[in-house]
């Protein structure tokens, strides 16, 4: 049962030997193939019986492979050109990119990772700091079929793509450096971009989509035995995690390193066991112009006084006092998240001290999960305060204050 035109029927074959829906690479042939006229499409006022038999087995043998065609998802490069990001078309363009074409159902979405592509330093374009990128390119539609609601529309949820790295704390990878959106044929295409993660392939890479805009432990769990992240199976929204199928090869250690940390390191392999005794940070030498006890004195008698140089150096002395020596002022405790533009706020307003500020989310997260740190030390007139924060496993940041009293 073979129509007159052999390239169509040798796509139907190909689609009917494999078994499910059809691939990103044929649909995408399909689609192209239609939209040059190169398979044609005839109209008539008259449907033979044979050809009503050909569409009844194709319904009957191949039900999935026939819904998929009439939904065929764009190809990655079509959807980065129509964005306006000419680099990653041309890099789903190439040799380089990789077609996934995994799908997960979450809620009411069906979500299509359709593929990764990396791009090699983008210096071509101006940037001063220009460095490897990744894109994704996702497809997100309706499991009851219906279309995609307009992104400018009331009923638009918004998907946020998240790059994610197996022993890596989630809030230090960061967000995405460049997402676009648009709807098309009632799909929702996402693009989005980040730094390289070919560098992290030898510890594994995720990536997470959910309706939340940063890391939350209610989308996705961070195991911080083993380092494994996995979806929160209990969360009541929308969350996807994929496994990128990465080159192993291209993993850099150090530049790894270099992007969470600021700084290269050597890989754990090539660390060597030193005999040289650790470096004093303070200097050895340097000694402070005023001592502990003269500061305190001058606090006591003449606390308006006090040059910056004065109050700064006693701000060190009481920023080292262990904090077994201080009091936790219970109602300082409070715990924060980062809001939509990745700032975090605190603020207190107690007995004769106050204190109240915004700043990066980024600032915290390097910090050691469940570590007391100190971040500053303050006084007034009747006493010292020594800022202190906890980073807990799902990324909130919990601020206090000691206070001090000689």
């Amino acid at each position: 049962m073979e129509s007159n035109d052999p390239l169509f029927d040798g796509l139907i074959r190909e689609a009917l030997q494999e078994p499910g829906e059809p691939g990103y690479e044929l649909t995408a042939k399909v689609r192209q193939l239609i939209e040059k006229g190169e398979i044609p499409m005839k109209r008539t006022n008259r449907t033979p019986v044979k050809t009503l038999l050909i569409a009844a087995a194709i319904l009957v043998l191949a039900s999935a492979t026939a819904f998929a065609a009439v939904q065929l998802l764009r190809p990655a490069d079509e959807i980065a050109e129509l964005l306006g990001d000419e680099a990653a078309a041309d890099a789903f363009r190439s040799e380089n990119a990789v077609f996934i074409d995994q799908k997960e159902q979450s809620g009411d979405y069906e979500i299509t990772l359709m593929g990764i592509a990396p791009v090699d330093e983008l210096d071509g374009f101006g940037l001063d700091n220009a460095q490897n990128q990744t894109y994704a390119v996702i497809a997100v539609s309706k499991v009851d079929g219906l279309a995609m609601p307009e992104i400018d529309s009331a009923e638009y949820v918004p998907l946020y793509p998240l790059p994610l790295v197996k022993g890596v704390m989630p809030w230090q990878m960061g967000a995405l450096n460049t997402t676009a959106n648009t709807v098309l044929d009632g799909v929702l295409y996402i693009l989005a971009g980040c730094d390289d993660l070919e560098i992290f392939a030898d510890r594994g890479v995720y990536l997470g989509i959910s309706d939340r805009m940063f890391y939350s432990q209610d989308t996705f769990i961070y195991h911080e035995d083993t380092g494994v992240i996995a979806r929160n199976e209990g969360y009541g929204g929308v969350n996807v995690l994929f496994e990128l199928p990465l080159d192993v090869g291209k993993a850099d250690y150090q530049q790894a390193e270099l992007l969470l940390y600021g700084e290269p390191s050597p890989s754990p392999t090539e660390i060597e066991p030193s005999l040289e005794p650790p470096i004093d940070p303070s200097g050895g030498d340097v000694q402070p112009e005023w001592s502990f006890e003269e500061l305190l004195a001058l606090h006591r008698e003449s606390y308006g006084s006090m040059s910056i140089e004065q109050l700064s150096e006693l701000y060190r002395y009481i920023y080292d006092i262990p904090l077994e020596e201080c009091v936790l002022i219970e109602d300082s405790v409070k715990t924060s998240s980062p809001n939509a533009e990745g700032y975090i706020s605190y603020e207190y307003e107690g007995d004769g001290f106050s204190t109240s500020r915004t700043s990066l989310y980024s600032i915290y997260a390097n910090s050691p999960v469940g570590e007391l740190i100190k971040s500053g030390a303050g006084t007034n007139r009747d006493g010292f305060i020594i800022d202190v924060y906890i980073v807990s496993a799902n990324g909130d940041v919990t601020f206090m204050l000691y206070s001090w009293e000689p």
